[in-house]
């Protein structure tokens, strides 16, 4: 009786066998690991991989989680494991580093994925972490510094209160650490301040994203600490880690403002501003002329600060019109002095159904930068300034950014004859792909503005309408034009004059 229970226990076991064959497939798991072993982040010797997922029940017992390692029998750092799994089925799963989870899983914004059919497969030698690029590691220092000299003159940082902190991808952009985010004051030069920051075990060579950041102890109405350097259009410092026990970041001013650039009491500057919305008017945005109003965004908090205006990107400092109805609009500032040259800027429309900005992303470039134009520190030769004309964009990145006041425009260049028909030369020449066409009319006429090629084929139209009395600047992009010399040509009545540009991609 014994045998005979046997005996049907034995068929029902290889009729389940079978039954489970029948239903599965195998499936061979690769990763390349030899990148984490160069980099000293797998150690063969004493450590495993793992490739836990919903075919093993991930790392959680049973079956026991040693029995989900992977073997590299060739010796060629690519582990491999055969794992039997039903037909038709689709799993997730991701390669891992020892038997727990221990942090040395994959990090790469999600499990992945495989598709089963009804075939065996073997699936392609991928990296550990997708990372196929070696990235050596190192001990070592950074000494990050920022010169508050111009906030403190212009009275909007007070050394003895105030503090600063310098915030980055190596303290999680916060001051949770005071020992690597709060910065201390220099002993000799009180405007200045410095913090030495250690790093472990970081990538050789790896950028390290960074700003500075004040610390009020009374904000009032600048509630937004971080600097928004000029040199970056608003975005992030970058230095590279180089694992070295002195390394000094470059030597900074807040926001990137010289003390040469300090506007002092009883400048009494102007500046106007202009943009064409003529790119607005297209899908998405849809502006419209006859409904909405235009209006210049302050996006530097610091000089927010010292105008004396609430920090929100709803401000309506300074609206801008369209007197010739050509969709060139114009606004006027009144700079509140004391204060310092640097506009960091970008546009935006209002209607009944509220707010359209110009995109804004947390990368470089962000917002437009320019400057009143200067012949010598803290001098201002001419005022009011207009600044070139912008164009409204719907990208995040601003290609329209001067470097300081020295080169915005030339100094010389902003003052045409009033009593004449006049042409300057475009700045910047060369260009790419961008330049601005300056010009007089000193009394109404037809004016016609034209751009064309080497072989006198007409390429642009500029300005072809009556226009008053006046100075004028007209924004032309030549991104459709090919590398070379093209011409541009004003005409109003019997006046013509035309000068040559070098267009250079």
């Amino acid at each position: 009786m014994k045998k005979f229970l046997v005996l049907i226990a034995a068929f029902v076991l290889v009729g389940f066998g079978s039954s489970l064959a029948q239903d599965s497939v195998d499936v061979t798991f690769r990763v390349n690991m030899s990148v984490k072993i160069k980099e000293t982040y797998f150690n063969p010797a004493t450590e495993v991989v793992t490739v836990p997922g919903g075919f093993n029940n991930w790392l959680n017992e049973p079956p026991a989680n040693n029995t989900k390692t992977m073997s590299d029998a060739d010796g060629d750092s690519i582990y491999t494991k055969t794992y039997k799994v039903a037909k038709n089925t689709t799993y997730e799963y991701k390669y891992n580093i020892g038997l727990g989870w221990e942090g040395k899983d994959e990090q790469i914004g999600g499990n992945r994925s495989v598709a089963v059919g009804t075939t065996d497969l073997v699936l392609p030698v991928v990296w550990f972490n997708n990372d196929s690029i070696v990235t050596l590691v190192g001990n070592g220092n950074i000494l990050f510094k920022v010169d508050m000299s111009v906030m403190s003159e212009v009275g909007i940082f007070d050394v003895v209160n105030d503090s600063l902190q310098v915030r980055g991808s190596f303290n999680g952009w916060s001051d949770g650490d005071p020992l690597r985010s709060k910065m201390f004051q220099d002993p000799l030069d009180a405007n200045k301040f410095f913090l030495n920051v250690p790093f472990t075990n970081v990538g050789l060579n790896e950028d390290q994203a960074y700003k500075f950041y004040v610390d009020l102890a009374n904000p009032g109405i600048w509630t937004d600490g971080w600097e928004r350097p000029n040199s970056q259009g608003g975005g992030n410092r970058n230095v590279l880690f180089l694992g070295q026990p002195n390394q000094e970041a470059n030597d900074a001013y807040y926001d990137d403002i010289s003390p040469e650039w300090v506007i002092e009491d009883g400048k009494n500057l102007s500046v106007t501003f202009r943009v064409n919305m003529q790119p607005a008017t297209a899908p998405p945005t849809n502006f419209n002329a006859a409904t909405d109003t235009v209006w210049w965004i302050c996006e530097q908090p610091s000089f927010t600060r010292s105008q004396g205006w609430t920090d929100t990107d709803e401000m309506k400092v300074l609206q801008l019109t369209d007197p010739e109805s050509d969709l060139i609009y114009t606004g006027t500032l009144q700079v509140a002095d004391p204060s310092f040259n640097s506009f960091q800027y970008r546009y935006a429309f209002k209607n009944t159904s509220g707010w359209s900005f110009e995109p804004a992303g947390f990368g470089d470039f962000a917002y437009r930068v320019r400057y009143i134009g200067q012949s010598a520190p803290r001098t201002f030769p001419v005022n009011p300034w207009t600044m070139p004309v912008d164009t409204w964009t719907n990208s995040e990145v601003k290609p329209d950014q001067e470097t300081d006041p020295y080169t915005s425009l030339d100094v010389e260049d902003n003052t045409l004859a009033l009593d004449k028909f006049d042409l300057s030369q475009n700045y910047p020449n060369p260009f790419n792909p961008a330049t601005i066409i300056r010009f007089n009319v000193p009394e109404t006429q037809l004016v016609s503005l034209k751009v064309y090629d080497v072989l006198g084929n007409e390429v642009a139209i500029l300005v072809d309408r009556e226009m008053s009395a006046g100075q004028y600047e007209y924004y032309f992009s030549a991104a459709n034009l090919s590398t070379g010399v093209y011409f541009y040509t004003l005409t109003a009545g019997d006046f013509t004059v035309t000068k040559k540009m070098m267009l250079i991609k």
